[in-house]
């Protein structure tokens, strides 16, 4: 499906901030650039985002999904906190179970939005799409360890079982802690943007060996440059261009008012002794801004995440200039 003008499109995770990618790719449809994508790779909320935009297209429906069903995604999962459970997760440890800790919120809702949302039978020619996750190899005592990690993508083009496709999105997107991790196959699987146990957040690679072709490629991160200032993990090729759309400040959540209260203290750092703990202030400050907007499971948020990426994705994209669109 592939040809020069072909565009390859990567979706950071972030959690409620993939509200911020609908905005790109609604800019991106406006633009004449949806239609130039032929491939798409994406981890956690980006995995979504990347099976709503190759297999829906739709950035009207795909905007409407964030803020009107993202407060369902992420809900206590109160089944977890009663003395039963406690004692399944125990035979879990015993068993030597890989990652065996079940999560805290229950994403049933999400699994059920996204068997809605998504097509039984994935489009005939729609752009490849692959999900980045982790796979759990080790039991408890490894579970911090990251040689019992081990990083997998699925494409979900080839999947045919629908019920199998969500399974492997629900994967990408299972938080460690936050949700429990996804069966599949006989295989126990983890967010695939757990850097800390080798994942990876920005998966540009998996376009690179997969589609040598493409010579554009756009990367949504959901974290500004202050928060996330960290260089792709992967050589960009010479002849390929690398255009990446990120927030200019942080997509600010519940909690933000908590980092509102740690001031900077950046002028501090060279000072002996007192520039370490001005460092880990503003550490402490940065974690809290990424983790409140992650969390930020609501509908005021997503729409106010919704028009950021829209106004970033307009800015930046309009040097791409739209050509020959594909048929798809």
């Amino acid at each position: 499906m592939g040809n020069d003008d072909s565009i390859g499109l990567v979706l950071s995770g972030g959690g409620a901030k993939g509200a911020f990618q609908a905005g790109v790719w609604k800019a991106m449809c406006e633009l004449g650039l949806a239609d130039r994508v032929s491939v798409i790779s994406g981890t956690s909320a980006g995995a979504i985002n990347a099976a709503a935009f190759a297999a829906l297209r739709d950035p009207e429906k795909i905007c409407r999904f964030w803020h009107t069903k993202v407060g369902d995604i992420a809900t206590p999962n109160l089944s977890n906190l009663v003395p039963g459970q406690f004692i399944v997760a125990l035979k879990d440890v015993l068993s030597g179970k890989p990652f065996p800790f079940q999560g805290l919120l229950d994403r049933s809702a999400l699994e059920t939005i996204l068997s809605r949302l998504l097509p039984r039978i994935w489009p005939e020619g729609a752009p490849e799409v692959y999900a980045t996750t982790l796979e759990c190899r080790g039991g408890l005592l490894s579970t911090f360890d990251s040689d019992c990690y081990e990083r997998q993508c699925f494409f979900l083009n080839e999947e045919v079982n629908a019920d199998n496709r969500i399974k492997q999105l629900l994967a990408s997107a299972a938080i460690p802690w936050g949700f429990a991790p996804v069966d599949l196959n006989g295989r126990r699987y983890v967010d695939g943007s757990w850097e800390a146990m080798g994942g990876d957040n920005i998966p540009v690679s998996q376009i690179l060996e997969r589609r040598p072709d493409i010579r554009t490629i756009i990367v949504v991160r959901c974290n500004c440059a202050a928060d996330e200032p960290e260089a792709i993990d992967a050589t960009i090729p010479r002849g390929t261009t690398l255009v990446e759309v990120r927030p200019r400040s942080s997509l600010r959540g519940l909690l933000d008012v908590a980092s509102d209260l740690l001031p900077s203290f950046g002028f501090l750092n060279d000072v002996p002794f007192v520039g370490k703990l001005t460092q880990s202030v503003d550490a402490l400050s940065r974690q809290i801004r990424i983790w409140s907007g992650t969390l930020a499971f609501n509908g005021e948020c997503a729409k106010r995440f919704i028009k950021q990426g829209y106004a970033e994705g307009m800015t930046v994209l309009r040097q791409l200039k739209p050509k020959d669109k594909l048929n798809w």
